[in-house]
Parts: C-alpha cells; structure tokens; sequence
C-alpha cells in the first residue's frame, strides 16, 4: 500500500481528526477531494470551513464552473444569508459571526440534512 492510500485511510477510519485540504493553485481539485474525504469518513462531528469562497456556482476569477461543496448530515459551516436563506428548514442557524466577506455578513450554521451549498470563510481570523 503506497503513502499516500495509507495516509487517506487514517483520516477516513479516525473518528477524531483535524484536517486541512490545502492547495497551492486554484482549481487543483480541493473542494472534489474534501467532498470525496467527507462522504467516505466516519466522522462524529465535522466543521467546515474556508479561507475564502467554496461551492459557489462559477469561479469569479476563472469563470469556471464550479463543484458544491457536500456537507453530510450534522455539519457546522459558515456561509451567506442567502445560502441559508436558499435551504431554508434544512439548516439551523447558530448565529451571525463577527466577519464580513465581499461586505457580506458570515452566518455559522448546522446541516439538518446532506446539502450541496456554498461554504464561505474571511480570509484571515482578524478579518473583521
């Protein structure tokens, strides 16, 4: 078994586990492979988040299409307003958060179901 089949199947198999998804380019596949992580792990509890925009429906910078970003069942995420507002009665609210992104108000919220939603994150933790 190569390094890396080793490594993906100690995070998928590990019920407590931080992980980051980082990449050094846009569009290198990290929002496929954290959909990929999330659906085959077994997690008991998972946040999402980001430093920056994921699952939006095009790429601003690229005009490229873009995948959702899958949260099962039980995840805590930050996005938009209008995400929540998009599912509503599929999320609950657990409060609007100190952070603005693009001049929008950052909303952490919980997954009642599976949805395919846009994730959204400042940029840095004293981003305000």
């Amino acid at each position: 078994m190569s390094d890396k089949q080793l490594l993906i199947n100690s995070i998928v198999q590990s019920p407590t586990k931080i992980t980051s998804i980082i990449g050094l380019a846009k569009n290198s596949g990290k929002t496929s492979f954290m959909n990929w992580l999330l659906e085959k792990s077994s997690f008991q509890k998972v946040g999402v988040i980001t430093t920056g925009r994921d699952g939006e429906e095009t790429d601003l910078v690229s005009n490229n299409k873009k995948p959702k970003v899958i949260v099962p069942k039980g995840t805590f995420f930050t996005t938009f307003e209008q995400e929540v507002s998009k599912h509503s009665g599929l999320i609950r609210v657990i409060g609007k958060l100190p952070y603005r992104v693009i001049g929008k108000q950052l909303w952490l919220a919980f997954s009642e179901a599976a949805l395919e939603i846009e994730i959204v994150g400042p940029t840095s933790a004293t981003e305000k």
